[in-house]
C-alpha cells in the first residue's frame, strides 16, 4: 500500500509542478547602462624563440624592453624541450623532461634598452652544470608589466603577524 501512496505523490507533485507553469510575461524595460569598469592591462610582451641546443648548460636571448618595464613586471620562462611534444611546456624555473635536469634563469641589462636573460641548466639538485646536450625547440618568455607598484614597508616598520596592520598598510 506505501508503494502505491508513494507513485501517486509522485504524479501529483509532477502534475502540479507542469500545471503551474504559464505563459511569459512582457519583457520589462530596459535598465539603465551600467558605468565603465577600469581598464585592463594590455601591455603584455611575450617573446617566443626558436630552437636552440646547448652542451655547456647555459643559453643566452636578448630582450628588447626598459629597466622601468622590467623593474615593475612579473616575468614568466617556459621551454619546450625537443624530446616532449611541441604544446610541452615546462616552467622555470623548474626540472625539465623526465626530471632529468633543472632550469634557472636571471637577466641582466646589457645596454639602455637590452636585457639578457640567462638560462641554467643543472643538475636535478642544482648542484652543478648539466653536461649533457639539452635542446629547447622553443622558449616563451612572458613580460607583464603591474598595473600598481606598492613599495612594501621597510624592516620593523611593519608587524606582519598584524592582520589588520597589514589590511590597512595595503589599503593605503
Amino acid at each position: 500500500m506505501s508503494n502505491v501512496k508513494l507513485v501517486v505523490l509522485c504524479l501529483f507533485l509532477a502534475f502540479s509542478f507542469y500545471s503551474c507553469s504559464g505563459d511569459d510575461g512582457a519583457t520589462g524595460p530596459v535598465g539603465p547602462a551600467g558605468t565603465d569598469g577600469a581598464d585592463g592591462n594590455a601591455e603584455v610582451i611575450m617573446y617566443e624563440f626558436g630552437t636552440q641546443t646547448t652542451s655547456t648548460g647555459i643559453l643566452n636571448y636578448t630582450l628588447n624592453v626598459t629597466r622601468e618595464v622590467m623593474d615593475s613586471s612579473l616575468i614568466l620562462v617556459y621551454t619546450n624541450p625537443d624530446t616532449e611534444g611541441e604544446t610541452a611546456w615546462y616552467p622555470s624555473p623548474g626540472l625539465g623532461a623526465g626530471a632529468a635536469y633543472m632550469t634557472r634563469w636571471y637577466t641582466y641589462q646589457t645596454s639602455g634598452s637590452t636585457y639578457a636573460l640567462t638560462i641554467r641548466i643543472l643538475v636535478p639538485d642544482g648542484t652543478a652544470g648539466y653536461t649533457n646536450s639539452v635542446t629547447f625547440v622553443k622558449v616563451k618568455v612572458i613580460i607583464a608589466p603591474a598595473s600598481e607598484v606598492i613599495v612594501a614597508a621597510e624592516a620593523g616598520e611593519l608587524d606582519l603577524n598584524d592582520h589588520d596592520a597589514v589590511v590597512k598598510y595595503l589599503k593605503r
